[in-house]
């Protein structure tokens, strides 16, 4: 697959995430890019320094996600790996850490994090041992929470 039709990474500004990257927009669900506040954006910097092969593997995965709203195959998607909590103005909620999988090289993993229709892409990682996936549970919840609040933050409120 040609990362051209899987967007390959380029800024596409859509409605309710007109500050992320997105990725891929599909008939069931948007795959974006989680940007912190100082502009880095973890998961969009793992994936450009994969091989083009590797990027094909999860672009498939973001295209399957995208039309069909689920991917079935465990192997390749799993979506509750932890859950995580955001507080902003007082509020909080609770998110599903999810995790994009591919099996090549020493196996990688993209965490992403699902709000509403949207899989916000927080971070990758090599396959990570079962005593590091905490860690990396929480990292996507630092990650996700920071682009949530400051998503909400930037939005203009009308009179």
């Amino acid at each position: 697959m040609s990362r051209d039709r899987a967007g390959g990474g380029r800024n596409i500004p859509e409605a309710g995430y007109p500050l992320n990257a997105v990725h891929y927009s599909g008939l069931r669900r948007k795959v974006v890019f989680a940007k912190r506040n100082g502009g880095s954006e973890p998961a969009k910097q793992f994936y450009e320094e994969l091989d083009d092969g590797e990027k094909d593997r999860f672009d498939n995965l973001f295209v399957l996600m995208g039309d069909h709203g689920k991917i079935t195959n465990q192997e390749k998607f799993r979506h509750k790996v932890g859950t995580i909590r955001c507080d902003h103005a007082g509020s909080g909620e609770e998110f599903v850490v999810s995790e994009f999988k591919i099996h090549h090289g020493p196996g990688y993993r993209i965490l992403a994090v699902l709000e509403g229709r949207v899989y916000v892409l927080t971070h990758g990682c090599s396959k990570p041992k079962d005593a590091q996936l905490p860690s990396e549970i929480e990292r996507a919840g630092e990650i996700f929470c920071e682009d949530r609040s400051r998503r909400r933050s930037s939005v203009v409120k009308g009179p």
